[in-house]
């Protein structure tokens, strides 16, 4: 049992004003038309393995321009004239995935965003026009802008990309940016690990003040990190010392004998009886920090010497005690074990 306080406060205000009216994507108001460009040249790209997220970079070019890594320098020095763009996705897979990505500050992006426009300074040397920014080159020289809104929509097709989308810079400019090309992202899966507290014996309750034990089960608190950062969290109730935790467990809220289960996700809101009061027990999957609790379904374990896979295609998760539609898929494979901690 949890009391826990949450305050979540998230406002965005965006307008734009000009003497011409126009309605792109998700950008409103009054605005000039916006200026098209056809990228066709992908000239760089990088991967960012981050705790919890990767930070996809692309940098794509019209055809008139060229680009050449200097590997002194880490730089690239251009020729000819037209434009290019540095765009930062933001994502969980080793690859790019399809979707409508929408703009957010580099401090507090996540999957489904990409970052805007900014400048920053490490130990005294000023960097400009990091993130996502647009580039005019004249002869090889370059002028930069930052993005500061707009959504860009990312489609795929096996290795084949398209990425468009308007976007607002604080310039005072409207570009409409097209590119229609092959992206190849190595593949890197995530390195998954577990931690698990074991105590015995498992003991249920109907009313919350008596816990009545179950003989001979053993409870095993399960958390699972996806390249250092925590996505799910499991309760499996067993039999004491099980050989292997290999097996489907279904997701029970009413556990009352050691023959494997899952122990059901709650959360609920007392506030309107006493004020602050939260109570949050069970499983839970993370997406970001928004914990899911599971409701139902089954969860498959595979226990090989201790390197576990959690798999499952049917979970019913709820969130503030809501449910979510649909059902949820997971699959976490070859966790290692990072310790054990035992309690009675």
């Amino acid at each position: 049992m949890k009391n826990i306080l949450k305050v979540i406060f998230f406002a965005v205000i965006a307008s734009f004003t000009s003497c011409n009216e126009s309605s792109l994507d998700d950008l409103t108001g009054k605005y000039p038309p916006p200026t098209d460009y056809a990228f066709t040249n992908l000239f760089a790209q990088q991967v960012q393995k981050l705790k919890g997220k990767r930070i996809f970079t692309l940098k794509i070019a019209t055809n008139s321009v060229a680009a050449t890594f200097n590997e002194q320098t880490g730089s690239y020095t251009y020729t000819g004239s037209g434009n290019y763009i540095s765009i930062d996705f933001v994502g969980k897979t080793y690859f790019l995935e399809t979707g409508a990505y929408t703009i957010a500050a580099n401090e507090t992006a996540k999957a489904g965003n990409y970052i805007a426009g900014y400048d920053t300074e490490m130990f005294g040397v000023q960097f400009t026009n990091r993130g996502t920014c647009f580039f005019d080159v004249t002869n090889g020289t370059e002028t930069g802008a930052k993005v500061t809104a707009g959504t860009l929509n990312v489609t795929k097709n096996g290795d084949n990309y398209t990425i468009s989308g308007v976007l607002a810079m604080n310039n005072g400019k409207f570009i409409r940016i097209n590119y229609s090309g092959v992206v190849i992202f190595p593949e890197d899966q995530p390195v998954y690990t577990y931690s698990v507290e074991v105590s015995s014996p498992y003991a249920w309750t109907a009313d919350g003040t008596t816990w009545n034990p179950v003989a001979g089960s053993q409870l095993s608190k399960i958390t699972v990190k996806s390249d250092g950062a925590a996505v799910a969290y499991f309760e499996i109730v067993t039999a004491v010392n099980p050989s292997s935790l290999s097996g489907t467990y279904p997701v029970s809220g009413m556990i009352t004998d050691a023959n494997g289960s899952v122990v059901q996700g709650m959360y609920v809101d007392l506030s309107a009886y006493v004020p602050g009061l939260i109570i949050e027990s069970g499983s839970y999957l993370l997406d970001d920090d928004t914990k899911q609790y599971i409701s139902s379904g089954n969860l498959t374990v595979v226990d090989n010497g201790g390197v576990l896979t959690f798999t499952s295609n049917n979970f019913s998760v709820t969130v503030l005690g809501v449910p979510v539609g649909g059902t949820k898929s997971v699959s976490y494979i070859n966790a290692a074990k990072e310790g054990v901690s035992s309690g009675g």
